[in-house]
């Protein structure tokens, strides 16, 4: 799939909490899946570990401080930390440029190269 069939792919679905697809994703599923469409190295996914939200963010935090993740600036492929690294709650992933995420009061959305100067986020890519 090209980058815009993945993008219309995903803007085509809607936000659920824990929701690994086809037709629902949460911030982390969806990043993983664009990974796996893209061809991409596909970042660790806490919920098969656990559904406890709170246990999901323990094991997330843990693997986000793992050595595989490298801090790089924004290119395709990378994962979109909003906020810092370290404490992020939401992510996206950095496809044509832009970031795709999804949220609960948004859905998914793509954000372009020239409107993400609102936005504090910090790039990583999974290197593993």
């Amino acid at each position: 799939m090209t980058g815009d069939e993945v993008i219309n792919a995903m803007l085509a679905t809607s936000y659920e909490r824990g929701g690994r697809g086809p037709d629902t994703w949460d911030c982390w599923g969806l990043v993983c899946e664009v990974s796996r469409l893209m061809d991409w190295p596909v970042p660790y996914d806490p919920l098969a570990h656990s559904e406890d939200v709170r246990e999901m963010l323990r094991i997330f935090r843990e693997h986000v401080l793992d050595e595989d993740w490298k801090l790089t600036d924004r290119q395709d492929g990378a994962v979109a930390f909003f906020g810092k690294f370290e404490a992020a709650r939401h992510a996206g992933i950095v496809i044509n440029s832009g970031v795709l995420h999804t949220r609960e009061d948004t859905g998914p959305q793509w954000i372009a190269p020239e409107d993400l100067g609102g936005y504090i986020i910090e790039y990583a890519l999974w290197d593993r």
